[in-house]
């Protein structure tokens, strides 16, 4: 009874004992909890604080109760070899990014059945650009359960950003382009785009379609992240190569929904300057309503092809990329089973995603 004093709550306090002993191995996993009862007596509290602890170690996934059998500390996994991996995704419109969507499509792929077992915790609603967001979540992570290793999505995070997640007490994989810094003296490893790909593809769709001029959209983080450099630097070369007039235009805001409201302002005035035949591409705008094609009806453009590089679906109406993802999700198979040694030194791995154009008039 003296352990529970304090200004936390009696429960609180219960269950943090409680996650102590599990984490210590004086609780192994699939050991059993004393009853209620004798939780109860033992610290000198009511049923009712015992049960509120427990709802506690339940909802970190620390323990698992089972009719008639009792309370037990949750298995290291299903699967007695499977490594446990916990998803993280902090993305505002999950559905539109790519690389998101290749690790989703891993956890139901049977390339990964038997070998892993996900936790998935995929944030997107709210304020998600605050740090006093990403510090509540990753305070709740860092008390997640047996995992072995953590995949994080890392769609618009700062520098200090990545750098709170790489403290984790588990491994750590950043799935998507990093932000500009220095993180030499952190332990994690990197799946990555190989972006000049894309610019290849748009450029190369353009020549053979033989527009006259290439408009690319795009959200700009430039003074954060440095992969739109890369692709509008190699989307310039190829334009003066293929003899293309190649047109680049920023579109700000503090966070992703500013830069959608800009969009829809700045948008109609860029279509209507566009007088001979153009591909106009947008980029890291993640817009529903450009994708389905409503803002610009096709037919009240003849000379304009609307083109998107965020695909919310398989199914996207307008001219979008199609994606091959096997490669992607073996080269991620490959770094979750290194981690296997604990956390390793800093790695980046670049994958060349299979893709092609699949254009608004020739879908199927």
């Amino acid at each position: 009874m003296s352990e529970l004093l304090g200004r936390e709550s009696l429960s609180a306090q219960l269950a943090n004992i409680i996650e102590k002993d599990i984490y210590s191995g004086g609780l192994p996993p699939d050991s059993p909890l004393a009853s209620t009862r004798e939780l109860a007596r033992n610290f000198g509290v009511s049923h009712q604080v015992v049960i509120s602890a427990l709802n506690i170690l339940e909802q970190k996934d620390l323990i698992v109760r089972l009719p008639r059998k009792g309370v037990f500390v949750k298995a290291s996994s299903i699967h007695p070899k499977a490594r446990e991996v916990l998803f993280f995704a902090f993305a505002g419109q999950a559905e539109s990014h790519t690389m998101l969507m290749g690790v989703h499509d891993l956890i139901t792929n049977p390339l990964a059945q038997g070998r892993y077992d996900f936790s998935t915790r995929i944030v997107g609603s709210g304020n998600i650009g605050t740090s006093g967001r990403l510090d509540r979540e990753l305070a709740r992570l860092e008390h997640w359960g047996f995992i072995d290793c953590a995949i994080i999505y890392t769609s618009s995070f700062s520098a200090g950003d990545i750098r709170k997640c790489a403290r984790l007490p588990y491994p750590v994989i950043f799935v998507g382009d990093l932000p500009r810094g220095d993180f030499s003296d952190l332990k994690f490893m990197q799946l990555a785009p190989e972006n000049h790909n894309t610019a290849n593809l748009v450029m190369e769709y353009a020549a053979r379609g033989k527009y006259d001029e290439v408009v690319f959209v795009f959200g700009d983080k430039s003074e954060i992240y440095d992969y739109q450099e890369v692709i509008t630097g190699r989307m310039e070369y190829l334009a003066a190569k293929f003899g293309v007039n190649f047109r680049k235009i920023g579109i700000q805001g503090e966070n992703l929904k500013q830069t959608q409201e800009n969009f829809k302002k700045t948008a109609p005035g860029l279509v209507k300057k566009c007088h001979s035949r153009t591909l106009f591409v947008v980029s890291e705008v993640r817009l529903r309503e450009y994708s389905d094609m409503e803002m610009f009806k096709q037919q009240d453009y003849p000379n304009i092809e609307f083109m998107t590089l965020d695909s919310f679906s398989k199914n996207d109406r307008i001219t979008h990329m199609r994606r091959d993802y096997r490669e992607y999700q073996q080269k991620l198979c490959e770094l979750i089973d290194s981690t296997s040694g604990g956390a390793p030194e800093y790695r980046k791995v670049l994958v060349k995603f299979a893709t092609e154009v699949v254009s608004s008039t020739n879908q199927g």
